[in-house]
């Protein structure tokens, strides 16, 4: 019997217990299991495997591990037989995986997320050595460093701290499945609980494990409790969010002060824990294997020479393994605007047109659900967006070289019975098989937007050319030019499937009432100055220093939604038996139970029970989507923006930071998102400017704006209800949006280049500080960040100030990004420099070398047309390098391109073209060279016969040369004396 009729045969049976699902691996069906089995929901006493067989090969290790006592069945069925192997995939990366040897738990098949071949590496040229107990002694293992000798992993249960008190008071009941007490490490492996502990450092610097918002960009130490399990959820703290990326990259110090990083991924698709205290990470899932992969970090130069290591390498390295990440087109990286509440055609045309009046730069438009008849996908609302409106708008922006994205939801409404209702979307998927289903065969009907919904099974191959002919049909309807994909964790409304059986017309009607909207930025006193959001009204300023803050998290993380109590129902009759919705282990989730806010964990899918699949959900829609956008238009990139992710999704799609708040700490938290997404390998990534939920204010957007022009996706975005928040809703915002726009266009032939190599190695566009310059000091520093190696970004990040603290490493002097002015400060010293309203500090780093558009316009189009600058920053010793990365901006990647190589010293500028076929159109206007100590006596351009005119500014040694056909295609020389 075939395992697809297998399943089919035991379905009756599923139906009759709902908390029984069978798992088939290779040797079919395992109900061997000689007597029923409670879990003891302890790990006290268990003890661990011993190693039975080993084979070692000169790439890698394959042996049995056998249980080594009585099985404990903690918070399971305890798998008796493992299998250990263990591969030197490359001479950075190990790949050690312990899987249950009868493969019955859910691996994460190819298809999903294709690993790399693995080359002919041998234990002796890696750079890690595996080490494993051998004999009577409970299986563990460490990895070692070899260029370090540091131990980066370690099993060993005698180098790891115990903690028998949990961290929260609420865990002191005894009922409490899911205490992060750690009384034991012993390596547990049962079919619905896996645990392993790892010793790490005191301190230890670990950044990722995500997708999160916590106190820093650094992960806590000592108290980080990280749930994974991708959750429709309005950005709490210290919880689980939209995306799913257990990858870490740690960072150790020697006593000399020589930073050495690694990175640990952990290949899993169930709902997880991981548990950072004192000494000690601890991964806790309640399914799949232990699916480890190591990268050292350590690259040996194409030169050759003395090997590197450094953090932005580990992320090359991982990024490169689980794909490179979608390059966008050159217009992405313009100023989008939208909301949920625009209405209708009239008003977005309002804003589109508001915009242009105020001259701030809008490059893409977007509409929220509120398009959709009655919140379907693909179906434009008649009334409010009728198609021949709808169209026009949109052939408006088009026609002044403007962009146009809708949003599109992961579920899909149903076609109500009652004879006059059409809708093809749902009526095709349901006939092609296309839905996600229950258990009994039956189609799972769950609830959001449009009322009752299915929700495709993108597991199923046949998804891709039913959702490619639905977003075919809408390209006849509206001309988009990119898709928003919201809703894909996936989110339902109600807990199962609760539209089985019900009549489908009681939620037809979608609730259109305006969100209430309370809370205001820290600071601003709403109660005595009113609701407009002004800084000052009638000469008062309305900020307040002991206002109440009026914050308030979209979710109560309390006791009684992070725990389960203990369930005394639980029996298992076979180790295949598995109890979905409720599994004995309760991971620390922030709805609770994982039935909320999502489809229910016992759903069938084409890879299984959806409690294996449920978090790579998301990642499955986006690659439809990517595909389906590229079917439509494939000589072009598309342009995806969507909220759930998992490893590898930044093939495919780019990513915003969910529904924020407009408060000043959640512009500070967008700091760490768009970082920690660098690690994650999609790398386009930016929060809602100015906030999604509450109210903003003038102050908060008008700094709020600035400081996203510097980050790669550069949106405004807010909730229907809440105070309208577009850049020219108030003077000094507008004012600072021309500015921030108007630089940010200058220099996206600079960001442009870093965003390509991201796409090229992995090389992160982002940079934490400490990144480029590491240092003990800079560990904590995330609310200072790096656009590439050369441009230092200080916002303000707090309400009524006109200075701002930052730290600017190294030998100096950075020099401001508008005035190329240096910088006078005391290097590696945390320093207040100025910072008035509708400014921002974006500063130069010394030795950079910035290729810039001459005449930033009000699109990007327009914008292209420009000549370019190039802006050298002479070091202390008087040398600058830096490249250019240039190609047409919208071509399927990889498209012909051109890389410019730009290097300074003793006294002459070298513009090297590289090889490719593109030829660039613009040319080079002016060359300005900062730190030339006196004004020189002549300055030769060499590769053309033309003079060249130059000025001298002797306050800022500014080097002004005047070029009118400076040629990047062959290139040229300048030399000044």
């Amino acid at each position: 019997m075939t395992p697809r009729l297998l399943l089919a045969a035991l379905a009756p049976l599923a139906a009759l217990a709902s908390p029984l699902s069978f798992r088939v691996g290779p040797s079919g069906v395992d109900v061997s299991l000689g007597s029923t089995v409670t879990p003891s929901y302890s790990v006290v006493n268990c003890t661990g495997y011993t190693v039975d067989s080993v084979q070692e090969t000169d790439s890698g290790i394959q042996a049995q591990l056998k249980l080594a006592g009585e099985a404990c069945n903690a918070f399971g069925v305890t798998i008796p037989d493992l299998t250990l192997s263990v591969t030197y995939e490359t001479s950075s990366r190990l790949h050690v995986h312990i899987y249950d040897t009868a493969e019955q738990q859910y691996q994460l098949p190819q298809s999903v997320l294709s690993r790399p071949s693995t080359s002919s590496t041998t234990a002796s040229q890696s750079d890690f050595i595996f080490h494993y107990t051998n004999g009577s002694t409970p299986f563990a293992f460490w990895v070692e460093k070899r260029s370090t000798g540091s131990i980066v992993f370690d099993t060993r249960p005698a180098n790891i701290p115990v903690y028998t008190e949990p961290l929260f008071a609420y865990e002191t009941n005894a009922s409490v499945t899911n205490t992060t007490a750690m009384p034991a490490h012993p390596l547990v492996f049962s079919n619905q609980y896996l645990q392993l502990s790892s010793a790490l450092p005191e301190n230890a610097n670990v950044y990722g494990l995500g997708e999160y918002i916590s106190g820093n960009f650094r992960r806590d130490p000592n108290s980080t409790v990280q749930p994974f399990f991708t959750l429709d959820i309005g950005d709490p703290v210290d919880s689980n969010l939209y995306g799913y990326h257990p990858i870490y990259v740690e960072t150790r110090y020697d006593r000399a002060g020589n930073a050495d990083s690694h990175g640990v991924f952990l290949l899993q698709t169930s709902g997880m824990d991981i548990l950072l205290r004192p000494g000690v990470i601890q991964y806790r899932a309640i399914g799949g294997t232990f699916d480890f992969y190591f990268f050292s970090g350590d690259e040996t130069p194409a030169s050759g020479g003395a090997v590197t290591n450094s953090p932005l390498s580990v992320i090359e390295q991982y990024v490169q393994f689980v794909g490179l990440p979608q390059m966008p087109p050159l217009w992405g990286f313009g100023y989008h605007q939208c909301r949920w509440g625009y209405n209708n055609v009239s008003d977005t045309q309002f804003v589109i047109d508001s915009m242009r009046a105020a001259n701030i730069p809008l490059e893409t438009q977007w509409n929220d659900i509120d398009w959709m008849d009655a919140y379907r996908d693909f179906i434009p609302a008649p009334n409010r967006f009728a198609p021949s409106e709808y169209e026009a708008m949109i052939q408006g922006l088009h026609d002044n070289h403007q962009h146009y994205i809708p949003i599109i939801d992961g579920a899909v409404g149903v076609q109500i019975p009652n004879g006059t209702d059409v809708y093809d979307p749902w009526t095709s998927g349901t006939e092609q098989g296309i839905f996600i289903h229950n258990e009994d065969g039956s189609q799972y009907i769950g609830q959001v937007w449009p009322g009752y919904t299915s929700f495709p099974d993108w597991y199923n191959n046949q998804s891709q050319a039913w959702w490619t002919d639905a977003f075919r049909n809408f390209s006849q309807i509206i001309s988009f030019d990119g898709i928003w994909e919201d809703m894909n964790e996936p989110s339902s409304f109600c807990v199962g499937s609760c539209g089985t059986g019900q009549n489908w017309s009681t939620l037809g009607a979608p609730d259109t009432s305006p969100t209430i909207v309370t809370g205001w930025p820290e600071g601003y006193d709403f109660t005595t100055y009113g609701t407009s959001g002004n800084m000052t009204v009638n000469g008062t300023s309305t900020y307040v220093p002991d206002a109440t803050t009026n914050f308030k998290r979209s979710v109560d993380l309390t006791s009684a939604t992070r725990s389960l109590a203990k369930r005394s129902d639980i029996v298992y009759q076979n180790v295949s038996q598995r109890f979905l919705e409720t599994p004995p282990y309760a991971i620390h989730n922030a709805k609770g139970p994982l039935d909320v806010q999502t489809v229910a964990m016992n759903a069938t899918t084409a890879f299984g029970a959806f409690y294996d699949v449920k978090n790579i959900w998301g990642h499955m829609s986006e690659v439809r989507t990517h595909n389906a956008l590229l079917s439509l238009a494939p000589n072009n990139r598309p342009f995806l923006v969507a909220r759930s992710t998992y490893a590898g999704s930044g093939k495919y799609t780019h990513h915003w930071l969910g529904d924020n708040y407009a408060t000043w700490r959640y512009m500070a938290y967008s700091i760490q998102g768009i970082l920690q997404f660098q690690i994650f390998g999609i790398p386009m990534v930016g929060a809602d400017t100015c906030g999604f939920n509450q109210n903003t204010d003038e102050e908060l957007c008008n700094r709020w704006m600035m400081m996203s022009a510097f980050t790669p996706f550069f949106r405004n975005h807010n909730t229907r209800g809440a105070l309208p928040q577009e850049p020219f809703r108030w003077d000094s915002v507008a004012d600072a949006s021309r500015r921030a726009a108007a630089a940010r266009y200058s220099i996206l032939p600079y960001f442009y280049t870093y965003m390509a190599q991201a796409s090229i190695t992995g090389t992160p566009a982002m940079r934490a500080v400490f990144w480029e310059f590491p240092s003990p000091d800079q560990m904590l520093n995330d609310r200072q960040f790096m656009v590439g190696p050369s441009l230092l970004v200080t916002p303000v990040l707090e309400p009524n100030v006109t200075s701002v603290k930052g730290t600017f490493p190294g030998d100096g002097p950075w020099r401001d990004l508008w005035t190329h002015a240096p910088l006078n400060v005391t290097p590696n010293v945390n320093t207040s420099i100025s910072a008035p309203l509708s400014e921002i500090n974006v500063h130069i780093r010394p030795g950079s070398v910035i290729l810039q558009y001459a005449e930033p316009a009000y699109t990007i189009y327009e914008t292209q047309q420009s000549q370019y600058d190039i802006v050298v920053a002479l070091d202390k010793n008087g040398t600058a390098a830096g490249t250019a990365y240039i190609d047409d901006g919208e071509s399927q990647w990889p498209t012909p391109s051109k890389t410019i190589s730009f290097t300074a010293g003793q006294g002459k500028l070298t513009i090297t073209p590289g090889t490719g076929a593109y030829t660039i159109p613009n040319t080079v206007r002016q060359v300005s060279v900062l730190g030339v100590p006196n004004r020189p006596q002549a300055l030769a351009r060499g590769g053309s016969s033309n003079s060249t005119a130059f000025t001298y500014e002797p306050s800022i040694q500014r080097l002004n040369a005047t070029l009118t056909d400076g040629d990047l295609n062959s290139g040229f020389t300048l030399a000044w004396e």
